[in-house]
């Protein structure tokens, strides 16, 4: 997979959306990748799979030590619901500047976007899952300019 992310010059960036799974999609994208995001929704299954993710980090760090966990990033999120709440608030506890500020909404325009085959940000501008996918990329393109300049996949 490296391989064919470098004859994707000139990006500078390149994100790769990994099934909700340890398999083989994920493990590649982890051993072609400088960076990761986590994303984490706020209830008990989502959360409780932190620490097998941590865990395949790390195994992936053996064979690709330059990859690097940009953070975690919660999906999927009611601000209306106490539950999702108070899992955001100990994500935040435990993990601390590791959760990005950026929270992706449980948003029919993600659903409706996907059905039309068009970024949410093309079907949708100005709807809230629109704003917050591109508070999204601004943190993610801050955290990266962090790093080390080379070339970075997320």
């Amino acid at each position: 997979m490296r391989a064919h992310l470098e004859r994707l010059q000139p990006y500078d960036i390149v994100l790769i959306d990994c099934p909700p799974n340890l398999y083989l999609c994920s493990w590649n994208a982890m051993l072609a990748a400088d960076a990761i995001v986590i994303p984490v929704p706020p209830e008990d299954f989502g959360t409780q799979g932190l620490r097998v993710v941590h865990q395949a980090v790390d195994n992936a760090r053996q064979l690709n030590s330059g990859l690097r966990l940009l953070g975690h990033v919660v999906t999927r999120a009611d601000r209306r619901l106490l539950v999702h709440q108070a899992y955001e608030k100990r994500l935040r506890s435990l993990y601390g500047d590791l959760v990005l500020e950026t929270v992706i909404p449980e948003a029919s325009a993600f659903k409706v976007a996907l059905a039309c085959r068009q970024p949410v940000g093309h079907f949708s501008p100005r709807c809230k899952a629109a704003q917050a996918t591109r508070a999204l990329c601004r943190e993610i393109l801050e955290r990266v300019a962090e790093q080390p300049k080379k070339r970075q996949v997320a």
